[in-house]
């Protein structure tokens, strides 16, 4: 059996199984990808970000921090900590050198850290590519074997968003965002499972674009014949008469100090109730 969690004083039958994580991510964590039309890029991620886990060191790693015996890792390649995310990277990259899958390895690699830079340093993406390549080499093939059977490759295309380059990368980070954010849920509710009951289900768009709309009325009451107020109100105006444009990539420039985080947030919602969107959560 490969796993993916342990849980402290629990018995390994207890703990996460790595194929069930699987099961998991593809049947509902990962579905928030579908609003922006990623669900593909969702499912591929998902099978490859933990695959580095199946590595007998990572293996013998969680058994010893459990005072298990580990002894039958002891003839397998690579001890103690393995630095899991770099397996499903470098299996990404060497799958085909391209963006498809470059783009992948950067969102698998920096799924605990961040996002690595291309070069520059020992945790730049390409250093981790070379000096990384044991952990990608080390996991069984009777774990990856069924990997890219599994993942609609033939599928796998960047979204028509993703027409030029600053676009591209905004999306690249959105993916990024919801891979980050589901793994982080996923793990909360099979560590902390009382925690993860706890988290509320997310309020519809209209109420809290209700609450800011109040909010915002307060705030325009407060002063509003200072210049200073006049322009934040101004940048408030245009930023409402865009929301209701077409759905796209837009961006805001505002000098500090002139409330663009309240605008751009009351764009965001009076666009999204424009157009009928609604929050992709998971109910993890």
């Amino acid at each position: 059996k490969v796993y993916a969690h342990s849980l402290e004083s629990h018995p390994p039958g207890e703990w996460q199984l790595l194929r069930k994580l699987r099961i998991k991510w593809e049947r509902d964590v990962l579905s928030g990808e579908q609003s922006f039309d990623s669900s593909n890029w969702a499912f591929v991620a998902a099978w490859l970000h933990d695959l580095g886990k199946a590595h007998p060191g990572f293996q013998a790693y969680l058994a010893r921090e459990n005072g298990l015996d580990a002894s039958e890792y002891d003839g397998a390649a690579g001890s103690g900590r393995v630095n899991h995310s770099s397996g499903g990277a470098i299996l990404a990259w060497e799958k085909q050198k391209n963006m498809i899958w470059k783009t992948l390895a950067y969102l698998v690699a920096g799924h605990h850290a961040g996002l690595p830079d291309w070069c520059g340093s020992q945790a730049a993406l390409t250093s981790r590519l070379e000096t990384d390549k044991a952990v990608a080499q080390g996991i069984p093939a009777s774990a990856m074997g069924d990997v890219f059977q599994n993942m609609a490759l033939d599928k796998l295309r960047p979204p028509a968003v993703a027409r030029n380059a600053v676009a591209y990368h905004f999306w690249a980070r959105m993916l990024f965002s919801c891979l980050v954010d589901a793994d982080f849920l996923d793990t909360e509710a099979f560590m902390d499972n009382a925690r993860s009951a706890k988290r509320p289900a997310f309020p519809p768009l209209q109420e809290l674009k209700t609450q800011l709309d109040s909010h915002l009325a307060q705030m325009g009451n407060k002063n509003p014949a200072l210049p200073i107020n006049r322009t934040r109100a101004q940048i408030l105006a245009n930023c409402r008469k865009a929301a209701l444009g077409a759905p796209g990539l837009f961006s805001l420039t505002v000098s500090m100090g002139g409330g663009k985080a309240l605008s751009g947030t009351a764009f965001a919602l009076d666009h999204a109730v424009h157009h009928g969107k609604s929050p992709r959560l998971s109910d993890s």
